[in-house]
């Protein structure tokens, strides 16, 4: 007896089936460009699919140069995609003023933390909105003229997992 094994290519259909039901897509009205760091884990099925579907163009950052190479294959023509450190990136073009409408961040869980810690370089890099990665107990301090518009869980993962929403005010 042999087996067969079908390979079955991965389409942004696939991505769009197995994509997170709760992210905020109400922050994605209005808006026309997005940042996604730490894109590459599920393909961008936290958020980037969201963003595609919504009709933005997004910049793609991730360390998985792999996963990268075949989120560009799949999603829009004019999206960018940069192997890049997520938090390097971001502080290169803080200082360099590139800005987005929307910055989203869904970094592992072992980096809530420290993603939370960088919120104010997050908002420097968003025109209007922020949607962060959050646990239950990570902390995080508002930037002046921003506020946490929504709280949405994600999960009851280690006592559960969320998206905080920052909006500049």
């Amino acid at each position: 007896m042999s087996l067969t094994l079908e390979v079955v290519p991965l389409t942004l259909d696939r991505v769009r089936k197995s994509a997170h039901p709760v992210f905020p897509v109400r922050v994605l009205d209005g808006m026309s460009s997005a940042l996604v760091v730490f894109a590459a884990g599920f393909y961008g099925a936290q958020d980037a699919i969201h963003v595609a579907d919504a009709g933005l163009v997004g910049t793609c950052v991730d360390v998985d140069a792999d996963k990268l190479l075949l989120m560009e294959a799949m999603y829009p023509e004019g999206w960018e995609f940069r192997v890049a450190d997520a938090f390097a990136f971001a502080r290169t073009w803080r200082h360099a003023h590139r800005r987005w409408d929307i910055v989203t961040v869904d970094s592992p869980t072992n980096l809530f933390d420290r993603c939370a810690a960088d919120v104010e370089v997050w908002c420097d890099l968003a025109w209007r909105t922020v949607v962060l990665g959050t646990g239950v107990e990570t902390a995080v301090e508002v930037p002046e003229g921003w506020r946490v518009s929504d709280v949405v869980q994600r999960s009851d993962y280690r006592g559960g997992v969320f998206w905080t929403v920052l909006e500049r005010c």
